[in-house]
Parts: C-alpha cells; structure tokens; sequence
C-alpha cells in the first residue's frame, strides 16, 4: 500500500518564514530554501504585491508620460507572463496529485523570479567585461542570452523538481509547458494588433546591445 502523499512531502524540519533566508539558499541549489516560504494564501499574495506594485507604478508612469496601446499591452503580457507558471502547475500538480505541495511551491516561484533579476545584472556585469576586451557585440548578446535563459531554466526545473515532488522527467515537462505557453501568449501579442515586438518599447525604440559601454557606436 502507498504511503498517504502528505507523508512522502520534500519538506523537513520546521518551517522558517524568512524569504531572503530562503532565497539565498535556493540560489545556491538548498532544497531546505523551500521552507522559508509560506505555504498559505496570505504567503502568496504577499509574493505577488511587490511585482504588482512595479507594473501598477509602470503602468502609471507610461500613462503620465506617453500613454500607448503597445505600452498597456507589454504590461498586460509582463502580468500574464508573471502568474502563467503559477496557472500551469496548479493544472499538473492536480493530474499528478501534487496539490498539497502546490501552494508553497508557486509562492517560491514567484519570490524567486527575483534572482532572475539578480542572474540578468551579472550576467550584464560579465557580457559588458566581454564587450571592454573587444568581443563582437553579437557574440556578447548571444552569451547574455544564454547565462539568464539558462539560468531560469534550471531555476524553474528545481523549483518544481524539489517544491512539487516531481521526478526530474516530469519536473522538466513542466518547465517545457510554462516556456511553450510563454512563446504561444508572446506570438499572439505580435501577430493580434498592436503587433507588439518582443525587444520593441513602447514609442517605436529598440533595445540594443551596442548601447552598451564598450560596444562602440550606439544604434
């Protein structure tokens, strides 16, 4: 007979309920890290106040300055984009009777996209230092990309593989479905007017690696 599933629960020992304790210790690869993390829907909401205070003073700001339909459509897909991983795996975690670890696991996710954020600046620290010894541009933007998609890749994949209990087959399928209906909203933000580009902003401008320190002429 199987064990009820709340005894086979990745979690031991108490749980503490300092974030930064907990990411610090996920960003080092510490399963324990989860614990820090309350697995409650006031722990949830706490997780999404400080992303939806950024796009609602974004939001404000774009309309002070230049409101614009493209502007209000990169907000809307950032929210999407934000709660999409947290939608998916509540779906999976159902259909491979993960539920009970769901709650955790997704306040996590959504904590942790902060050392996204922190992998995306050094990683900008490394590919400037490439720019300043002459490496092509191209060549220093390929390297960015691959540091910070990388990173989010196995980041997302630990996340589900030790917060959900998953075997890393399924914690990787996981990861594939978020990135698939991720490229799925963004193709539909391009192809449905205003035909917002993934690197366009709002105003007609471009992002550009060349605008980098080191990276010669700016375009």
């Amino acid at each position: 007979m199987k064990r009820p599933l709340r005894n086979r629960s990745p979690l031991r020992g108490p749980v503490r309920s300092s974030v930064l304790q907990g990411l610090l210790l996920i960003a080092r690869g510490r399963p324990e890290g989860l614990q820090c993390f309350a697995a409650t829907p006031d722990g949830f909401l706490s997780a999404l106040a400080p992303w939806l205070a950024f796009l609602l003073v974004g939001l404000l700001l774009m309309l002070l300055r230049q409101p614009t339909v493209s502007g209000i459509t990169l907000i809307l897909l950032s929210f999407c984009a934000l709660l999409l991983p947290s939608v998916l795996s509540h779906a999976l975690a159902a259909a491979w009777t993960r539920r009970p670890f769901w709650l955790r696991y997704a306040t996590a996710v959504i904590w942790c996209e902060w050392l996204v954020i922190v992998a995306y600046a050094v990683s900008l620290m490394l590919v400037t230092a490439l720019l300043q010894l002459g490496v092509p541009a191209d060549v220093a933007g390929l390297v960015f990309l691959a540091l910070v998609a990388l990173y989010w890749l196995w980041l997302h994949w630990f996340l589900a593989w030790r917060g959900l209990a998953l075997g890393a087959g399924r914690a990787a399928l996981l990861v594939l479905a978020v990135v698939v209906a991720t490229g799925v909203l963004c193709a539909l933000v391009q192809l449905l007017p205003p035909h917002v580009g993934l690197f366009t902003m709002p105003g007609g401008g471009s992002i550009r690696l060349s605008a980098l320190p080191g990276a010669g002429q700016v375009t």
